[in-house]
Parts: C-alpha cells; structure tokens; sequence
C-alpha cells in the first residue's frame, strides 16, 4: 500500500467559516493551557514536589464505563485480590502514570504513596546531581531518572485530558471519536504528541529528554483520522463531508479538480486555512498497483527529450511516429526583461495570501 494526498479548494459557507474559526482558535487555546500545565507541572518536579505532581495527576474523574480501559483495569483483579473495582481503577492510573515503579495495594491510598515514590524520586535526583559534579573526564555513564521522565510524560498526559474535558463542553454537537481525535493531536495527550513541536539540544536527547514544547501564535491546520465506512464515503460527487462540523453542515462544497481513484481509502483528512481560503487535504492508501500511479500518455505515438542548454534555458527535440525530428529553444533572457513585473506580481500574490 502507497500513500497520497490529494488537496481540494473548500466553498464553504459564512456558518461553516465562522463554526471553523472557532475550532481553529479554541484549539490553539486548549494547546497553549495544555503546554502551560505540563510546564508547571514539570517546574513541580524540578523542586522535587512529587506529591504535587501526584495529587493532580490523579485528581482527574475518567469514564471507567469505556470498554478498553474496564476490560484493562478488570485484569488486575488478579494481582490486587480483594480490592474493589474503583480501588482497581486508581491502581490502574497510579501504574499508568509510573509504570516503571513497583505498586503495592496499599497504594490505593495517595497518602502512602507519595512518601514512597518522593524516595525514590529523591535517590535518582541526587544520584545524578553527584554525577554532575564529578569533572567531565571522570565521568561514566549517566544514571537514570526513569522516575522523573515517567511523571513528565504523565504530566503531558494530564494537560491532555484536561484539554479534552474543555473540548467536549465547547463542542458538544461535534462526535465525540472525532473530538477524541483532535485532542490528541491539539493537546499532545498521547506520548508522542508533543514532538510535534518540541525542540531538543543534543544534551537533552543524549539524556532521553524530548525538549520543550513551544507555545503556538496560530493554528492553521486540524486533522483527524477517519475509520471503517467513512474512509469510503468522504466524497461525493463535487461535495465533501467535513464531520467534525455539527449535524446539518457537514457537507461542503470543493473545487473537483480530479476524483479520487476508485481503489482508495481516506485515512486521515486535514482542514488548512492559508489566508482567506480554506483547502482539504486528503491523505488516501492505495495499492501499489493503482491506476493512480501511472501516467497514461495522451498521444503515444509522439515523444519528447528535453535538455538545459547554456545559450537557452531549455531545447525539446520532438520526435513524430515518422521519426522526424522538430527542435524548439525557449529564450531564459526573456525572464530578464520582465523581472520587474515579476517582482510585482510575487509582491501582490504574496498580499492575497496572507500571513
């Protein structure tokens, strides 16, 4: 399978831009709080406020209803025997969180865990707060702070989940599998999520520490992915549907330039503003074998060979079906003539689209 993006100019309506506007400046919103909250979050753990950390990491009410994590947490039943399903449940978000620390039941109750983990947060610490200090051609190898980077990571998390609890009271007419989608992409509630936008020194990737991420100015573009019979019905005819907009405005119309091959599945579609023109890009999957990946010349018996020249900017020698030849030159000293006008019409291009 092979992918492909296909892009289609959006007609959209005056309701659909302002209802897009609105995920669009929400979104950058909830990302800023998002990165805000893991930020001081993360200057907790750099004081060494583990039971800050803890207490907030924890704090969040999750939907124990949902399939997957009560078929997860039902699993532990027969490690922690004899504890209730919501005690199951906590120990279930303490491991998630550190997954790397040894959890006893008796963990259920934060008051006791927090020593316990501020222990073995504070050995790691300053184990390698004595490595710092040796000279640098003494040193070995680095010490671990697993402890440190579990909770990061379960802070970003954190930020994620709280962005998401926002999301869904500003768009309640919106899917919730889609919103799910999008914070995860907009919040970084996944692990990988705040890559996207982190900036990392050497010294920090050589310490497995991914950077910071940076706060966004603008969002210009959303994406989700689509699954099961959506990959299939995202088109149709010169219309699109958008589903991340409420019932009654998901269908927009697009500028057809081309349909898409009869073979392909729609993995993943993407909303870019650029300026005042909104465009879709389809992202499809297609089997190495598509039509879609060949180019069917429109007259055969004809060919072509071009080359740069030194004089010309470019010579075509074109080759009829009686093997004559016929050569044409295009002049590149032409270009120099106009290279005002150019300038200008780059300038003016640039104005139209914006930022």
């Amino acid at each position: 399978m092979k992918t492909l993006n296909y892009r289609y100019g959006l007609l959209l309506t005056q309701p659909q831009r302002r209802y897009l506007n609105r995920l669009m400046r929400e979104s950058r919103i909830q990302y800023n709080r998002a990165v805000a909250t893991r930020k001081r979050l993360k200057g907790s753990l750099q004081c060494r406020k583990v039971d800050v950390v803890l207490r907030e990491i924890l704090s969040v009410q999750k939907d124990n209803s949902q399939h997957l994590r009560r078929r997860a947490i039902e699993k532990l039943e027969t490690e922690y025997s004899g504890c209730s399903f919501e005690q199951l449940a906590t120990l279930y978000d303490i491991r998630n969180a550190i997954p790397r620390f040894e959890v006893r039941k008796d963990h259920v109750d934060i008051e006791k865990l927090i020593p316990d983990v501020k222990a073995v947060f504070d050995e790691e610490q300053d184990a390698y707060k004595a490595y710092r200090r040796l000279p640098e051609s003494t040193r070995g190898k680095a010490p671990k702070v697993t402890l440190y980077f579990d909770l990061l990571t379960a802070a970003g998390r954190h930020a994620g989940y709280e962005a998401n609890r926002r999301i869904l009271k500003l768009f309640p007419n919106t899917k919730v599998g889609v919103v799910a989608d999008l914070r995860n992409r907009i919040c970084g509630s996944k692990d990988g999520q705040f890559e996207d936008a982190t900036k990392a020194t050497p010294a920090q990737r050589k310490l497995g520490n991914r950077g910071e991420p940076n706060f966004k100015r603008r969002m210009e573009s959303i994406g989700w992915q689509l699954k099961g019979k959506q990959q299939y019905s995202v088109l149709s005819g010169s219309h699109i549907r958008i589903s991340i907009l409420p019932d009654g405005m998901q269908q927009a119309s697009i500028q057809l330039h081309r349909p898409l091959p009869e073979d392909a599945a729609v993995k993943e579609m993407t909303i870019v503003q650029d300026g005042s023109r909104w465009y879709a890009v389809l992202t499809i999957s297609i089997p190495d074998d598509s039509p879609a990946w060949t180019i069917t010349p429109s007259r055969p018996e004809y060919s072509v060979g071009i080359d740069p020249g030194k004089a010309t900017a470019i010579t075509a020698a074109y080759l009829a079906p009686d093997n004559s030849l016929d050569f044409k030159s295009f002049d590149w000293r032409l270009l120099d003539e106009h290279e005002a006008e150019k300038e200008r019409l780059e300038e003016q291009l640039a104005r139209m689209q914006g930022p």
